[in-house]
């Protein structure tokens, strides 16, 4: 008995044969012929969707990691606690405008220019600071000028380290007691 052969007929087989993968052993693998691919009605590239084959993912550049570097020691910079609102006591510090020397604060050096004007600390200028990196910019945006003010109320080196800035509290407290050295001196 013949079988009727229509366009449905058809459809429905094509789509079993792309479902289900064909077991065939190596003695029939070589008979076979690839089929070519069905054919798809071209669709305008904003619509049409990615291929399977293309890749999904972004290639990114090398990330360049710095290699770590021993912290530097720094000799003069203790941390003590200061009570806000406790001043404490100048030493008596000669007018004038003073230099500290240059600290390395790990990522850059820091240099504090004291004035002192009536015997009293009364003006701090950063003279150099770590700016080459985003990270250096932000940290010191906001811990130079807590520092600059906390050393004025409380007319010495002596102040607290700030959280997240420490390397930069220490080489500041550092090259400030090197320039207050210089003024009681």
């Amino acid at each position: 008995m013949p079988i009727e052969v229509n366009a449905d007929t058809t459809s429905s087989i094509a789509a079993a044969a792309k479902s289900e993968p064909a077991i065939v052993s190596p003695p029939q693998a070589a008979k076979l012929v690839p089929l070519p691919p069905p054919k798809q009605d071209p669709a305008p590239a904003a619509e049409s969707a990615p291929t399977p084959d293309a890749p999904t993912f972004a290639v990114t550049p090398a990330v360049y990691i710095p290699i770590p570097q021993p912290r530097p020691e720094y000799p003069q910079a203790k941390a003590r606690v200061i009570h806000t609102g406790m001043k404490l006591a100048a030493g008596g510090y000669a007018d004038g405008v003073y230099t500290g020397p240059a600290a390395d604060a790990y990522y850059g050096i820091i240099q504090i220019q004291a004035l002192v004007q009536g015997g009293r600390l009364t003006a701090l200028k950063v003279l150099k600071y770590p700016n080459d990196r985003r990270t250096s910019v932000s940290i010191n945006r906001q811990a130079l000028p807590m520092l600059r003010d906390e050393a004025i109320s409380a007319q010495s080196a002596d102040v607290d380290i700030i959280s997240g800035a420490t390397l930069t509290s220490k080489a500041f407290i550092q090259s400030l007691g090197g320039a207050l050295k210089k003024a009681s001196s």
